[in-house]
C-alpha cells in the first residue's frame, strides 16, 4: 500500500514534507494487536477539475409548460424520428413583445424527413435562459434523440393513458363479472358510481385525477368504481355507454340507475352520490330522545350535536356502515334542541358522544379529527360484538326483539309515574328524594337536582347510604297531592319504600319562608341524615292510585322518497290493470255480439226459405225420408228450430273456446300484476 502511494505521488516529489503530522494507534481484537500509522498526503499542485456537463457557475436553460398536453403534443411530432443517430435541437429565445412569439423551438431532421415544433410564450408557465441567451438573443442545445430520452419524458407521453393503481388510487376497478357482487348486491341500502373509461382515451386521462378525488372524499362511505370499456366492451354496450368518459349513478332501490348528463366533473359525481345517500339516522327532539336512548339497550347510542340543519354525509354513512347496521344506533341533534344540549352538557359544535349501558351510565366524547374513517374507528371501539337485536328477560327464558322504552333508566332525575315508580324508587335499596312540582319540572330544576344528586352520592359513598332522585307532577298525580299535603309548591319529600311505607316532607316554616329550592332540599336532607326527621306512615300501608296516562299521539311524518316512488308505481300498475281489463271486456263483448249476429242471420235465412237450398242446388242431398205430401206447418217449424239449434250449438262451441282462452289470459295477467304489486310493496 505504501509503495503504491509513493509511486502515485512520485511526480510530486516529497509527498511527506518535514513537520507533517503522523497519527499512530493500536487495535486489539481477540488478543491480536495491530499497529497503525497515518500520515497526511500533501500535494504540490491543485488537481485538475473533473469534467462536468455545465461549467462552474453556468446557469442551465429550462422551461415548464402550463399544460402537460402541450409537451405531449410537441414530443409526439418526433416519434417517427426516434433513432440513436438523430440529433434533437432545442432552441431557447428571449421573451418577445408578442405572447404568441416562439419561446422554445424543437427541431430534428434526417435524410428522409424532418420535424419542427414551436412553443409560444403564452403556452409556458415559466422559462429560464442561460446567460449566453441574454446577449445573443437565443441559445441552442443539441442532444441525440434516443430511447432513454423518450423514456425520461414518459409521464408526459402517456397523459392520455389511464392506469388505476391500487396503491395510488382509491377508485375500485371492477370487471364485468364482479359488477353484481360489488354494486348490484348492495343497492338496497347504498349508493355507487361507475366510471366507464378507455385506457387509451385522452379525455379519460384528464378525468382520472378528478374522479379519484371523489373516491378519496367518499372513501368508506360510497363505492366509487370504474370499468375499462376496452376490455369489457360488451358490458359497456349493454349499459348503453357508447362514448367515454361516462359515469353511471346507482342509487338505492327502487330508484333506477341513470347516466350523468352534461359536463362531466368530479363535483357533479360527488353531489349525486351525496344526494342519494340514504339517511337512517334518527333526528332527536325532547319528545323522542328518551325512547331512542332506552330501546335496544344492548346497542350503544352515537349522538352528533351539530349547528347545521341537515345530517352530515359522514354521519349518514356511519349509520349505513355494514359493521354498525345492527350494533349501533345513530342520532342527530341540532343546536336549537336546547333541552338535549343542556342535558348532555354540550358546549361546542360539532360534538360526538356515545352512551352505553342499560341506564346510560357509560359516556364517552370523541376528541379526534372529524372525518369518516377516524369516526368509524372510534365508534367501532364502542360497538358490541353481538348483533344487538335480542335482549334476555330477567329469567333468561325469553328473548325480546324490541324492548319497551323506559326513558327513566337513562335520565339523571326521572319523573315518578305509574310505569316508572318500581324502577325509579320502590325496587332496590335507598331512600327516594322526590321533588314535588305542580306541573312539569324545568331544565334548570333538573340541573339543580342533578347537582345535589352527585354531591350527596359522593358524601354517602363511604357510609353505605344511598339516595335516589326523582320528581313528581302533582297536577297529574292528584292522589299523591292529597297524600303529601304540601303547604306550598314546589316542595320535596323523602320516601322510605322499604318494610313500612313512610315519608317525611319539607317543612316550609310557619310563614312559608323555606322554599322548595336547593337550600330547602339541603335542610331536609340534613335532618334526615342527622336522624331528626319525623316520618309519616302511608295510610293502610298502600300506595295511592297512580294516574293512568295516555301515550302521546305520534306526529304525522312526511312520506319518504322511497314510499312516494312505491306509491306512484302501485298507481301505475293499478291503472294499467284497469285499462287491460277494460280492453279485454270490450273485446269479449264484441266477439259475443258478432257470434249472436251471425247466428241470427243464419236463422232468418232458414226461416224465409227452408227449401231454397234443396230446390236451387243441383248437388243437394235428398232427405232419407221423403214425404209424398208437404208436411204440416208445425213440422216445418220444428225442422227450422232443429236447424237453428244445431248451427247455434256448433257456433257456441267455437265461441266458447275463444272466450275460455281469453278468460285464462285475463286470469294470468291479473296474477302477474298482483305479484308485481306485492314485490313493489316489499
Amino acid at each position: 500500500m505504501m509503495s503504491a502511494l509513493a509511486k502515485t505521488a512520485g511526480a510530486r516529489r516529497n509527498p511527506y514534507p518535514e513537520g507533517a503530522h503522523e497519527l499512530q494507534f493500536s487495535l486489539e481484537e481477540d488478543g491480536a494487536f495491530t499497529e497503525c500509522r497515518l500520515k497526511t498526503l500533501v500535494l504540490d499542485e491543485v488537481p485538475e477539475a473533473a469534467p462536468a456537463f455545465l461549467a462552474p457557475g453556468e446557469r442551465p436553460s429550462s422551461f415548464r409548460a402550463k399544460q402537460a398536453e402541450v409537451w405531449f403534443a410537441a414530443l409526439s411530432e418526433f416519434q417517427e424520428l426516434d433513432a440513436s443517430d438523430v440529433v434533437l435541437k432545442v432552441t431557447f429565445r428571449t421573451p418577445a413583445d408578442s405572447p404568441e412569439a416562439p419561446a422554445v423551438i424543437l427541431k430534428a431532421n434526417t435524410i428522409g424527413s424532418d420535424a419542427e415544433v414551436e412553443l409560444a410564450h403564452s403556452s409556458l408557465e415559466e422559462i429560464e435562459l442561460a446567460e449566453q441567451a441574454a446577449t445573443a438573443g437565443e441559445i441552442t442545445h443539441r442532444s441525440t434523440m434516443s430511447r432513454w430520452l423518450l423514456a425520461a419524458v414518459a409521464p408526459s407521453l402517456v397523459i392520455g393513458k389511464v392506469k388505476i393503481e391500487a396503491m395510488e388510487h382509491d377508485i375500485i376497478q371492477i370487471q364485468a363479472s364482479t359488477f353484481d357482487g360489488i354494486i348490484s348486491k348492495f343497492r338496497d341500502s347504498s349508493v355507487s358510481s361507475l366510471w366507464f373509461f378507455k385506457d387509451d382515451g385522452k379525455d379519460d386521462g384528464k378525468f382520472l385525477d378528478e374522479y379519484n378525488k371523489v373516491a378519496s372524499d367518499m372513501k368508506g362511505m360510497a363505492k366509487v368504481c370504474a370499468i375499462n370499456c376496452n376490455e369489457y366492451s360488451v358490458f359497456c354496450d349493454k349499459q348503453g355507454v357508447k362514448e367515454t368518459p361516462a359515469v353511471m349513478i346507482y342509487p338505492p332501490n327502487p330508484v333506477p340507475a341513470f347516466k350523468l348528463e352534461g359536463k362531466l366533473e368530479g363535483k357533479a359525481v360527488f353531489n349525486k352520490l351525496a344526494k342519494f345517500m340514504p339517511d337512517q339516522t334518527e333526528r332527536l327532539t325532547k319528545d323522542n330522545v328518551d325512547k331512542f336512548l332506552t330501546t335496544d339497550v344492548t346497542k350503544p347510542k352515537a349522538l352528533l350535536f351539530s349547528n347545521k340543519k341537515s345530517v352530515p354525509l359522514m354521519w349518514k354513512a356511519g349509520a349505513l356502515a355494514f359493521v354498525f347496521k345492527r350494533t349501533v344506533k345513530f342520532g342527530f341533534v341540532t343546536e336549537d334542541q336546547s333541552d338535549i344540549v343542556q342535558r348532555f352538557k354540550v358546549k361546542k359544535f360539532p360534538t360526538v358522544l356515545i352512551q352505553q349501558g342499560a341506564k346510560g351510565e357509560k359516556k364517552d366524547t370523541y376528541s379526534g379529527e372529524f372525518n369518516f374513517l377516524a369516526l368509524k374507528d372510534w365508534v367501532n371501539l364502542h360497538s358490541e360484538s353481538g348483533m344487538g337485536d335480542k335482549v334476555s328477560s330477567p329469567g333468561g327464558a325469553k328473548e325480546e326483539t324490541a324492548e319497551e322504552a323506559k326513558p327513566w333508566l337513562v335520565q339523571e332525575v326521572p319523573e315518578l309515574t305509574v310505569k316508572s315508580h318500581q324502577d325509579v324508587c320502590f325496587k332496590g335499596e335507598g331512600l327516594c328524594v322526590i321533588f314535588l312540582k305542580d306541573g312539569e319540572a324545568s331544565q334548570a330544576e333538573i340541573d339543580m337536582l342533578t347537582g345535589l344528586s352527585k354531591k350527596y352520592t359522593s358524601q354517602l359513598s363511604d357510609r353505605g347510604a344511598k339516595m335516589k332522585w326523582m320528581w313528581m307532577n302533582l297536577n297529574v298525580e292528584k292522589a299523591y297531592k292529597d297524600l303529601f299535603k304540601a303547604s306550598q309548591l314546589p316542595s320535596a319529600a323523602v320516601f322510605n319504600p322499604h318494610k313500612r311505607l313512610r315519608f317525611t316532607l319539607l317543612d316550609h316554616g310557619e310563614d312559608g319562608e323555606v322554599k322548595g329550592d336547593e337550600q330547602g332540599i339541603i335542610k331536609l336532607l340534613d335532618k334526615v341524615l342527622g336522624g331528626d326527621a319525623r316520618f309519616t306512615m302511608v295510610p293502610g300501608q298502600k300506595l295511592p292510585a297512580w294516574a293512568q296516562r295516555e301515550a302521546p299521539a305520534k306526529k304525522a311524518q312526511p312520506p319518504s322518497a322511497e314510499v312516494s316512488v312505491t306509491s306512484v308505481r302501485i298507481l301505475i300498475v293499478i291503472k294499467t290493470m284497469t285499462v287491460t281489463v277494460f280492453v279485454l271486456h270490450i273485446h269479449i263483448t264484441t266477439v259475443l255480439n258478432h257470434s249472436r249476429n251471425g247466428n241470427r242471420s243464419r236463422t232468418m235465412s232458414y226461416s224465409q226459405n227452408p227449401n231454397q237450398n234443396s230446390n236451387q242446388s243441383p248437388n243437394h242431398f235428398p232427405s232419407p225420408h221423403p214425404h209424398p205430401h208437404p208436411p204440416p206447418p208445425h213440422h216445418h217449424r220444428h225442422h227450422h228450430q232443429h236447424h237453428h239449434h244445431s248451427h247455434h250449438h256448433c257456433d257456441s262451441i267455437s265461441n266458447c273456446f275463444v272466450v275460455v282462452i281469453v278468460i285464462v289470459i285475463v286470469i294470468v295477467i291479473v296474477i302477474v300484476i298482483v305479484l308485481v304489486i306485492v314485490i313493489v310493496i316489499k
